[in-house]
Parts: structure tokens; C-alpha cells; sequence
């Protein structure tokens, strides 16, 4: 194989790729995650606001990372615990079929 084929066959190879790119993004919607739940509203607020999520456990994390909410449905009971600055729960909030229970930690230097 000579040179110049070489060059057609990659050139070839290109267009086809770049036909099938091309193509891809023409016909195919972008993906976002719980696209029906979506608001449709115009306005820039709301517009990304979710009407309803599902989830068993759901964690909210601060800027640095670290948990600053955790709501957990376990099978044996529900809970909501609150975290403080530096990591350390603070509020615990406790409902199951025999006990619900509000716990306020405190963490103390002595």
C-alpha cells in the first residue's frame, strides 16, 4: 500500500467519523436526570428545580465536602441527622414503629 492510500483511507476514515458525529449530536437529545420532573419554567430559579425526587438515603455535602445532612430510610426505622462544621452530628432526629426520638449532641472539650 502506497502512501496515497494510506492518506485516502484516513481521509475517508475522518469524514465518516466526523458524518457520524455529527449525526449523533444532531439526533440525539441531550441526557439529564429526571428530565420528566423537571420544572419547565422560564425563569433561570426555578428552571433546574426538580418537582419530586426518590431516594432511600440521601447525603448533602458542604463546599468542603464534608456531610452536612444526612435523611436515611432504613427498613428498621427513618432518620435525619445534622452535622456541625467540623464533622460531627449534632441533631439527630429518630422514628421507627416503637420509638421516635429527638437526640441534640454535643461535643465538648474538657
Amino acid at each position: 500500500m502506497c502512501n496515497k492510500q494510506k492518506i485516502r483511507y484516513a481521509f475517508f476514515g475522518s469524514v465518516v467519523t466526523f458524518a457520524l458525529m455529527a449525526m449523533v449530536a444532531v439526533g440525539v437529545s441531550p441526557l439529564i436526570a429526571q428530565r420528566d420532573g423537571m420544572s419547565r419554567s422560564e425563569d433561570p430559579d426555578e428552571a433546574s428545580r426538580f418537582d419530586e425526587i426518590q431516594c432511600t438515603k440521601l447525603t448533602v455535602v458542604d463546599k468542603a465536602g464534608k456531610k452536612a445532612i444526612v435523611l436515611d430510610a432504613m427498613e428498621e426505622a427513618n432518620h435525619i441527622v445534622l452535622y456541625d462544621q467540623k464533622g460531627h452530628p449534632g441533631l439527630h432526629l429518630w422514628a421507627s414503629e416503637g420509638e421516635h426520638s429527638i437526640n441534640v449532641l454535643a461535643h465538648v472539650k474538657i
